[in-house]
């Protein structure tokens, strides 16, 4: 017998829930959205199920605690499936502290969020409980493609098909944008903690207006806007410490490609912090800091045709 209750905020205002409803199903917790029933969701995760086992187009990732697929929802809106599976020690942390995997992917969804940051949109989670603990769990949300796309490919993209004075142009922009668009969301204390290039989405180009349309501002077009995904680990309840900052910057580095240089990296570091003249000494140990923590190990990014690794000696620094 199914038991629905309306989620409410937590005392520290961070439900992954809040504004959904939620039923029990026998061993399955449904939380899910008014427009996307538990129904809908049922038949998101048989599909997403399919694709697992047939290895189809639909399948985006697979690896030992994840699976991601992309699907058409019922009423023809396209998804994206995170699904999450415990085993060994995760299965004790999971025991002990009554929060899925899945569930805290959406507090950290919603936690970005409130601090302006544009996410997907969570369409549902289902939670499978087994041995009085969950033991799968699966977010459904919004799918960002085919408008917006991952910023690791938009790079390799203007760096295969580009002229070098475009790519730097276009290179300059996003950067530019996207450091400022850090700095908001830093400012309200909201640190994703995964801040890979996969996990940064840049909205595609609008198609520019016809002569004589005064509708889009001159530029607007090609002004970049930026989401974020994977928000699992995001936090946004404590100051950021600048162990946190460095580790950003150095996730970011790690996973640009080589042909964006030494200097565009400073000026991206130098726009986040808001520098005019040079950098402070307390910058340079954040410099250090963060170029120590990249370094760890080769430059890896998803190019056109996969996983690419790149050695740091083609950045020049």
């Amino acid at each position: 017998m199914a038991t629905t209750t309306t989620s409410r905020p937590s005392s520290g205002g961070t439900s992954p829930a809040l504004g959904y409803e939620t039923v029990m199903e026998g061993r399955l917790r449904v939380t899910y959205r008014a427009d996307f029933p538990p129904a809908a969701a049922h038949a998101v995760v048989a599909a997403h199920r399919d694709a697992i086992f047939l290895r189809d187009a639909r399948v985006l990732k697979v690896d030992r605690k994840t699976a991601l697929t992309r699907i058409t929802a019922s009423d023809g809106r396209a998804v994206v499936v995170k699904q999450y599976v415990y085993g060994g020690a995760a299965r004790g942390v999971a025991q002990r502290l009554h929060i899925s995997r899945g569930r805290r992917a959406v507090i950290g969804l919603e936690r970005l969020r409130a601090a302006g940051a544009r996410v997907p949109a969570l369409h549902a989670l289902v939670e499978r409980f087994g041995f009085g603990m969950v033991i799968e769990s699966i977010v459904i949300m919004e799918d960002l493609a085919p408008r917006w796309e991952e910023l690791d490919r938009r790079l390799a993209r203007w760096e295969r098909h580009g002229p070098p004075a475009e790519r730097a142009a276009q290179v300059r922009r996003a950067a530019a944008a996207l450091a400022d668009e850090l700095r908001r969301r830093h400012d309200r204390q909201a640190l994703h903690r995964d801040l890979k290039t996969c996990n940064i989405m840049i909205l595609a180009p609008r198609p520019a207006a016809p002569p004589g349309d005064a509708s889009t501002p001159p530029g607007a077009a090609d002004d970049p806007r930026f989401a974020f995904v994977d928000c699992d680990a995001a936090t946004a309840d404590a100051p950021i410490t600048g162990r946190g900052l460095a580790l950003a910057l150095a996730q970011l580095s790690a996973s640009t490609p080589a042909f964006v240089g030494w200097r565009e990296r400073l000026r991206f570091v130098k726009r986040y912090l808001g520098r005019a003249g040079p950098f402070t000494s307390a910058d340079r140990r954040l410099l250090r800091e963060a170029d120590a923590l990249a370094r760890r190990h080769a430059i890896l990014f998803v190019g056109l045709d996969g996983d690419r690794t790149e050695p740091w000696s083609r950045v020049g620094w």
